[in-house]
């Protein structure tokens, strides 16, 4: 697959810089995450949790990269991650909504495929992203393999993603309601209906030990 090398932000947690064929991601300081925030949320500011959810952002953070650091996590799978000092360093990738656009619907759904094998795949790592927002989290690599790129909301307890999956946190994440044809929306339900349950959480889950 040609890579298009598009350049995307950060988000609520990260600085992005682009090197050739990597992205250097640096936490963003508490000050740097307020600015991002308000523009996108301004009402946020009249809420007396506003401080609360922003530590919230940052924490979850925290717990994510600590929790990559402590376990022997396949790295390849969150293109290929690696730590210097305080940075980030991932293959770049094409996003999901970018080859989304490109491909007619038969195509369109192998890489909801693609994404429902991921998820399993993670859950044998003992971790899970607990977005569902696989449209931008998620992108193809060089090798055309399906790859994790925000790696900052992620969670290593199996009760939290099987209660994600009673309440299917899905439904009300952007990917789903905002980048989904209502016919692609009809094969994602199929999928999860048979991807995302407890008996295949059971099956696949295998808790990731510190090392």
């Amino acid at each position: 697959m040609r890579r298009k090398l598009r350049r995307r932000f950060g988000g609520w947690q990260f600085n992005i810089s682009y090197q050739e064929d990597k992205v250097v991601k640096t936490p963003k300081s508490w000050f740097q995450t307020v600015l991002t925030v308000l523009p996108q949320k301004p009402f946020l500011i009249l809420n007396q949790d506003f401080m609360r959810e922003i530590e919230r952002v940052r924490s979850e953070t925290r717990y994510s990269l600590k929790g990559i650091q402590e376990r022997n996590i396949d790295r390849s799978m969150l293109a290929n991650l690696s730590f210097e000092d305080d940075k980030i360093i991932q293959d770049r990738v094409d996003l999901v909504i970018d080859v989304l656009e490109e491909k007619n619907i038969r195509d369109q759904q192998k890489i909801i495929d693609d994404y429902f094998d991921f998820v399993h795949g993670t859950w044998r790592q003992g971790f899970h992203e607990r977005t569902y927002n696989f449209t931008i989290n998620h992108g193809y690599n060089i090798g055309d393999e399906l790859v994790l790129i925000a790696v900052g909301e992620l969670t290593f307890d199996k009760e939290t993603v099987l209660s994600q999956l009673k309440n299917r946190k899905w439904e009300d994440q952007f990917s789903y309601s905002k980048h989904l044809s209502k016919e692609l929306k009809n094969y994602f339900d199929e999928k999860a209906a048979e991807y995302l349950t407890e008996q295949k959480l059971d099956e696949h889950w295998k808790r990731s030990f510190i090392k």
